[in-house]
């Protein structure tokens, strides 16, 4: 992720170069801040001064980054067990709920 209204960057993270699988929680709160979360612990927030279009008229794309033309910085990898939530998850959720498991 890198930092305009599509995506962002933030500044630290998780080593997720190791082999195994692992919980990634990512929570937008609408007010511009993003909190990550790896194998149920927080990591970083980073705030967005721009904001994020959250309707529903916009695609989403995970492991890729969609440049208006082509699809850029392909993660190498694989995803499982994706969901999106009509709701910011809050901390506790994001650091204890068990259906958010590997």
């Amino acid at each position: 992720m890198s930092g305009s209204k599509w995506n962002h960057t933030f500044s630290e993270g998780p080593n997720l170069i190791d082999g195994q699988w692992h919980t990634i929680a990512l929570t937008y709160n609408g007010a511009g801040n993003l909190s990550l979360y790896n194998d149920h612990s927080f990591v970083q927030t980073a705030t967005s001064a721009v904001g994020y279009n959250t309707t529903g008229d916009n695609d989403n794309y995970l492991g890729t980054l969609y440049n208006g033309s082509s699809y850029i910085y392909k993660f190498v990898g694989d995803l499982k067990d994706i969901a999106f939530y009509d709701y910011a998850l809050t901390a506790l959720q994001a650091t204890t709920d068990d259906s958010i498991t590997e």
